[in-house]
């Protein structure tokens, strides 16, 4: 019989808002260069959450969720990001554009902690190498081709919001923009995708993306939950490699305070979110 499976990555996560944007129109999209402008006011990523002082941090390597690299602030997670399309070469391209930027830093010692939205900036880096993609996508005529680079694009962005520090205002315009790519491949790959609200008690309603395999339905649903390192919009690759040639459907949903979930605090019940979302699945499969 039909049915959902649940799974969930156990990562504690920050939350981040979303913006409303639409990016509809490709002329739009590619024109939104002013966006890669220096800027400066912004808070700088590390400032919104120390790390341990120098030579006090354990080291941690996991398969799923990377390393701590010395010089590095965030976790590089090379292996995930592989796995989820993006070439090993291009990760090493925009690390060393990070590396060999000379500007000033909140911590010199930190590559990834350049001051401002300028280049050698973390955010400002994957930000731009995704806009490539988002042109490549505006250009492409077939339509599987551009919704791949469309992706492609979305799994950047995605990087560069990396690790959704609640406050950090360019890091939220970039997983806004990493959501939108993410519903423009959705329109062009193959399979189904809807964008779904769901009403909860005693809060504002979130919004899950339903992932269908081709064929006529019902069908077995698993619900997947992001974690620090990844946001819902992250698992297409998951759905298309395993699920879909399975006839199973994908439901995926941001942790409480984070992305599309991101007006809802997290608590010690934070599986609070999903079972309302069980729930509302008619008879715990998607037709």
């Amino acid at each position: 019989m039909p049915g959902v499976v649940f799974f969930s990555r156990t990562h504690v996560t920050i939350g981040l808002s979303k913006y409303p944007w639409r990016l509809h129109e490709c002329h739009r999209l590619t024109s939104a260069k002013p966006c890669l402008n220096p800027r400066f006011k912004h808070p700088e990523t590390s400032t919104l959450v120390r790390r341990f002082n120098h030579g006090t941090q354990p080291s941690v390597q996991s398969t799923l969720d990377g390393k701590n690299v010395p010089h590095w602030y965030r976790m590089i997670n090379r292996l995930m990001w592989i796995w989820r399309g993006i070439d090993p070469r291009e990760i090493l391209d925009v690390q060393a554009r990070i590396v060999m930027s000379e500007a000033e830093r909140t911590d010199k010692e930190l590559y990834d902690t350049v001051i401002g939205y300028r280049g050698g900036n973390w955010i400002f880096e994957w930000s731009k190498q995704a806009m490539e993609w988002q042109q490549k996508a505006c250009q492409e005529t077939d339509s599987q081709r551009s919704g791949r680079h469309w992706l492609h694009a979305s799994s950047l962005y995605n990087i560069a919001a990396y690790p959704h520090l609640k406050g950090d205002e360019l890091a939220e315009q970039a997983q806004a923009l990493a959501n939108r790519a993410y519903e423009e491949a959705a329109q062009r790959l193959p399979g189904s995708l809807r964008e779904m609200a769901f009403s909860i008690p005693g809060g504002a309603p979130v919004t899950a993306f339903l992932h269908m395999p081709k064929g006529d339905g019902p069908f077995p649903t698993v619900l997947m939950c992001g974690g620090l390192d990844s946001m819902q919009t992250d698992y297409y690759t998951l759905f298309e490699r395993y699920f879909a040639p399975r006839g199973m459907a994908m439901l995926t949903l941001d942790m409480p305070s984070v992305g599309f979930s991101s007006k809802w605090k997290l608590t010690q019940d934070s599986s609070l979110l999903h079972q309302h979302v069980l729930k509302a699945l008619p008879g715990g499969a998607v037709g």
